[in-house]
């Protein structure tokens, strides 16, 4: 038996693509939500955007240290999969193809941002029950759980 049900969503908001100072255009690669904000990230620029979750209004930049860049055909690129956020640790992950790791970042701002290797390319990421981060990993083809400070679990 097959249900059709009309949805009545309507869009509410947009987060349009942005030009870099180059003319490139940097559409959002990842996105993640909590509470009241959502945080995007976007190709080439190694920075996170955090905008407000009801007026889409954007209330700063987190920079990504050490987040990679490189070049394809002579043109700047960067690929990222995943971003994911914790709220009992406080923190954002975000996934850096191009060095094959994770970056945690803390939202307080008080920690370090630290990265870490995983054994693979790192195209999505999720927090799971045990706080534990788990990267799905192109190339290796394979699902990875790590604990908020890299440490490999399985």
């Amino acid at each position: 038996m097959l249900t059709v049900v009309k949805s009545s969503a309507k869009l509410a908001h947009f987060v349009y693509a942005k030009a870099s100072k180059s003319g490139k255009i940097r559409f959002a690669s990842a996105v993640a939500v909590l509470d009241d904000e959502v945080y995007v990230l976007r190709g080439i620029g190694g920075k996170v955007e955090v905008y407000d979750a009801t007026s889409f209004k954007l209330l700063r930049m987190i920079a990504i240290p050490g987040f990679a860049r490189w070049l394809h055909a002579r043109k700047l690129c960067s690929r990222q999969g995943g971003l994911a956020v914790c709220r009992s640790n406080n923190c954002l992950y975000a996934s850096d193809w191009n060095n094959c790791a994770v970056h945690r970042l803390d939202l307080a701002g008080v920690g370090e941002a630290t990265r870490w290797k995983v054994g693979g390319t790192p195209v999505g990421l999720s927090v799971n029950r045990a706080r534990n981060v788990v990267v799905a990993c192109r190339g290796s083809n394979s699902l990875q759980e790590y604990t908020t400070d890299g440490s490999f679990v399985r």
